[in-house]
């Protein structure tokens, strides 16, 4: 008989489906207490410490009023000891301090797209007594489940012992303990790793019918109950059907019906548990694509690696100046009705057609800005300094850990392979790549996926629990090394089913290269004429002269705002200044003051002249003014340097308005994003 042929990897310690035991199970049990327990420590000694949780505690009316019996409701006028108590002024609070005359019903209430978070808590503290210091056992909760899924999906691709290590690992990020505390942040990270558990039991399980729909129902109710804990999981809601076609075995064509089914039970499934709340936020907003906007605000570029273009989608990160931005853009709609009240179904639809616009007018940026935040996150284990990393060793030592070296050493380990997540995930893929194409391809697009959709708003609480991408991977990696060392062999058979691998590993990263590159420098190409034309129809739209005021001996000149008399809700005016920079001080810089009487709507902007970039002709800065603006200011100008300023006329024909500054011979320059770290200016 001769011998079957040896193999460089198995296949049987990636796909591994583990035959659960009772010592599996005393194990998933004893991780789930551990972590319980540590939770609900970390909790108390958090606040001990002097530390202050942000969960929007102010929005927390409606669970306080379920703990009182009154339901999902809110009082007409807080009452006095409430408003401290939501304000974190008080720890606790007691129902018989509401008032009996108190009006309570559901007009302004429009935390219902939190109903399923707000009614959790509102809960516990029914049996728990309503106070911030008392949510220990829950954020416990939350902490384990987390823990627990983290090591179910490790147990996808290796055995016992790394993945209780790669989930210790992940217990013990500073950047994941950093969150802990802030429960509408962290509540996402249960759902979304119970997620990726049924995506990874998908595309490794035996395609058989009852499976498939298990699982599709499952995938359906966590999400939509997750749904009803934080609204961006409706990003989640097309990565089942895709996964579904694209990744089980046999290919697109193979089983149609059943993946049709599957869909039909994953959609039912989903809209049955999410319906309280896709119905609130049909009728009354959501605000989702509000936070997409806010994502796109320039102080998130410096996050992603991203290099600064010669325009910007906005440049403050605040809910008030996306507003003003959405109703400008919806005044220029002949279909939009006249003050459009924030995060309403009405501003629900006026912003997703200012996002749409963007994203098709700048698709390479946002495929850019995905690939930034896939660069960072596949590092992030490795990049405690986010975190402050003395201050959070020195805290979570104390807390989840008795002995301070430990965690001091785990400090050092994980810095010390700062960097290196891009090199364990790519070598995930080509260990994947060489047994499976399929897993390989389909593990791709989870990177891609899970690490790129939070560039919607690049922060670490959005995207905290993504660590798993590159746990998995160090134990992943690990496993199969030490799998091919204990099993490795010298025939002649092995050297030939060497070069079978080799050749599929090389057409695996071509595939990959190409996946990548052609469609971004397809989009990049597309876009330069998309940017091109814009910013020609700014140049060539009518425009007025601004009334101009005088320069001071210091060389301040200020151009007054001339009185607009136009009765809409938002202000809006599109301002360009013209320059010859070459004239310009060094020190020469442009500032659009607002009235800094109202701090929240003080959007003041200074654009430097940047010398080192100037060249002969004019420099065109353009710029969105709204309500509140009060004049345009410049400093350091010398005579020659103003050319000129002006506020464009007839608005309408412009599909959107951005701040850009147009340099000489802007149109042969990149009117794109790239990113810092892997392209060069």
């Amino acid at each position: 008989m001769t011998a079957s042929p040896p193999k460089l990897l198995s296949t049987s310690r990636f796909i591994i489906l583990p035959k659960y035991s009772w010592a599996e199970f005393a194990l998933v049990l004893a991780l789930f207490l551990t972590s319980f327990t540590g939770g609900t420590i970390f909790w108390k000694l958090f606040l001990a410490w002097g530390y202050h949780p942000s969960f929007y505690q102010q929005y927390f009316e409606p669970a306080v009023m379920i703990a009182c019996g009154k339901g999902f409701v809110v009082s007409g006028t807080q009452p006095v000891l409430l408003v401290e108590f939501l304000k974190t002024q008080r720890d606790s609070f007691n129902c018989a301090d509401i008032p009996s005359q108190t009006v309570l019903g559901r007009e302004g209430l429009y935390q219902g797209a939190w109903r399923y978070l707000l009614s959790t808590v509102g809960w516990f503290w029914k049996f728990r007594g309503v106070s911030w210091s008392g949510l220990g056992p829950l954020i416990g909760l939350f902490f384990a489940v987390t823990i627990v899924f983290m090591y179910a999906t490790c147990r996808i691709g290796m055995g016992r012992l790394l993945a209780l290590f790669m989930a210790l690992g992940f217990a013990s990020s500073a950047i994941h303990l950093m969150n802990l505390p802030h429960l509408r942040d962290y509540s996402k990270a249960p759902f979304t790793l119970a997620l990726i558990f049924i995506l990874g039991l998908l595309v490794v399980l035996p395609a058989r019918r009852s499976t498939v729909f298990a699982l599709a129902a499952a995938y359906g109710a966590v999400l939509g109950i997750g749904y009803g804990f934080r609204t961006d999981f409706l990003v989640n809601l097309p990565v089942f059907p895709l996964v579904l076609f694209a990744f089980l075995p046999g290919g697109f064509t193979r089983n149609l019906g059943q993946k049709a089914v599957a869909t039909l039970i994953f959609f039912t499934a989903f809209f049955i548990a999410s319906w309280p709340i896709t119905s609130t936020v049909y009728a009354q907003g959501g605000c989702q694509w509000h936070v997409t906007l806010l994502g796109l605000q320039s102080p998130f570029d410096d996050a992603l690696h991203i290099t600064h273009a010669p325009y910007d989608f906005g440049y403050v990160y605040g809910d008030r100046y996306v507003q003003r931005a959405v109703s400008a853009f919806a005044s220029g709609s002949p279909d939009a009705p006249p003050g459009i009240v924030y995060c309403s179904h009405e501003y629900d639809v006026q912003s997703w057609n200012l996002l749409k616009t963007l994203i098709i007018r700048f698709p390479a940026d946002f495929m850019t800005r995905s690939l930034g935040a896939v660069s960072q996150i596949i590092d992030l284990p490795f990049e405690q300094s986010i975190v402050r990393p003395l201050q959070w060793a020195e805290f979570s030592a104390r807390t989840l850990w008795t002995v301070e070296g430990l965690y001091r050493l785990r400090m050092r380990i994980v810095t010390s392979m700062q960097g290196d997540g891009k090199y364990l995930v790519a070598a995930a893929l080509l260990i994947l790549s060489a047994t499976s194409l399929r897993l390989a391809f389909f593990l791709l697009f989870f990177i891609l996926y899970f690490a790129g959709y939070p560039a919607i708003q690049f922060h670490p609480r959005h995207y905290f629990h993504l660590e798993l991408i590159t746990w998995w991977s160090f134990g992943f990696v690990a496993d199969q090394m030490f799998h091919w060392l204990r099993s490795g062999s010298h025939s002649r058979i092995r050297e030939l089913t060497a070069r079978v691998v080799a050749r599929r590993v090389v057409l695996f990263t071509l595939a990959v290269l190409a996946i990548i590159l052609l469609p971004l420098i397809t989009l990049r190409w597309y876009q330069q004429r998309q940017a091109t034309s814009l910013f020609t129809a700014y140049i060539q739209t009518p425009r007025e002269p601004i009334l101009t005021g005088a320069v001071t001996e210091d060389g301040h000149y200020v151009v007054l705002q001339p009185t607009i008399e136009r009765p809409t809700e938002f202000l809006t005016q599109f301002v360009e200044v013209d320059l010859n920079s070459n004239s310009c001080a060094r020190t020469a810089a442009v500032t659009f003051r607002y009235d800094p009487a109202f701090p929240n709507e003080d959007f003041t902007r200074t654009v430097s002249i940047d010398h080192a970039l100037a060249s002969a002709g004019v420099t065109r800065i353009f710029i969105v003014l709204y309500e509140r603006f009060r004049a345009v200011e410049f400093s350091g100008v010398q005579p020659g340097c103003i050319l000129g300023v002006y506020r464009l006329v007839g608005l309408r024909s412009l599909p959107v308005l951005l701040d850009a500054t147009l340099r000489p011979g802007w149109e042969r320059l990149p009117l794109y994003q790239r990113l810092a770290d892997w392209e060069r200016k």
